[in-house]
């Protein structure tokens, strides 16, 4: 069962999204690559020289047998942590969701409220100044246009144009300044968003547990890279029985104890799901020597 499977059971649509937004269908598919590389380069050497002689003994038979489930169990490693992630994710963002209309409210009564009359007075000055600076612009540049020219052939600057300059300069000020008030609402709503993600990020917490009875997504890294390890070299190895890596242990979901309410619903799913392939798996392994 691929990481695909487990995702129709946390709600496909969103988990999608998930999974690509946050990098994970990539990371797999690397991982998936570099791991049926593997698998391809053993069976590959399983044709040629020694070890296929080897792969004909008791001990070669094991190993083909073992090989077939160690790929199954390498797989399930990797799509499980991937689907389990998931899930975990989507409750988080889930949780933000549901917690953030009260977030919005604690932060919109700590943020000064906006008068929206005086929002509307600002719009209308700055919209006034802002054709009385127009005006004195065409004045100002009317004046230097037609202001006297001195014996350099430079234009003179006169009073009176410096006074449209002033003008001009303060009215263009007071536009600024008017239309800054104008928009005193928006930036209020975008400081009440800020202080609601600040609330969220301090009390809604991200939180996930290993889905295995005992090991956590670390050591089960590690049991995936120890069977790569073990495919990859046993064209030089010869792997006995005794040191082929146990496949059953993988095969221990946690089971369904004491707050098992509390857990969120997809990840719920997931352990269901994990606990019955469990049994499949593990089956499969017994008939074939394996457990």
């Amino acid at each position: 069962m691929r990481t695909n499977t487990w995702l129709g059971l946390i709600a496909i649509n969103q988990s999608a999204q998930i999974l690509q937004s946050s990098g994970h269908a990539r990371k797999q598919e690397a991982r998936d690559k570099e791991r049926d590389e593997k698998f391809a380069q053993a069976h590959e050497e399983a044709r040629r020289g020694q070890f296929a002689m080897w792969i004909q003994s008791p001990d070669g038979q094991r190993f083909e047998r073992w090989s077939h489930h160690a790929l199954l169990t390498s797989r399930a490693i990797d799509d499980r942590q991937v689907a389990w992630d998931i899930a975990w994710e989507q409750d988080y963002h889930s949780r933000r969701e549901s917690a953030r209309p009260a977030a919005v409210a604690e932060a919109e009564s700590k943020v000064a409220q906006v008068s929206a009359e005086k929002v509307r007075r600002a719009r209308r000055m700055g919209v006034i100044t802002a054709v009385v600076s127009s005006i004195l612009m065409i004045i100002w540049l009317a004046l230097v246009m037609t202001a006297p020219v001195s014996d350099a052939g430079e234009g003179t600057v006169t009073p009176v144009s410096m006074i449209a300059f002033l003008l001009m300069g303060i009215s263009i000020c007071i536009t600024i300044w008017s239309f800054w008030n104008a928009s005193a609402v928006n930036r209020r709503i975008k400081l009440v968003g800020q202080v609601a993600e600040k609330y969220l990020s301090l009390n809604v917490l991200p939180r996930s547990a290993s889905w295995h009875r005992r090991a956590d997504a670390e050591s089960l890294r590690q049991v995936e890279s120890k069977i790569g390890e073990v495919v990859e070299d046993a064209a030089t190895t010869f792997p006995r029985g005794d040191s082929l890596i146990q496949l059953a242990g993988t095969y221990d979901t946690r089971p369904e104890g004491p707050g098992s309410e509390h857990v969120p619903e997809p990840v719920r799913r997931l352990l269901e799901a994990f606990r019955e392939e469990d049994r499949v798996r593990r089956s499969a392994l017994q008939r074939d020597g394996l457990a």
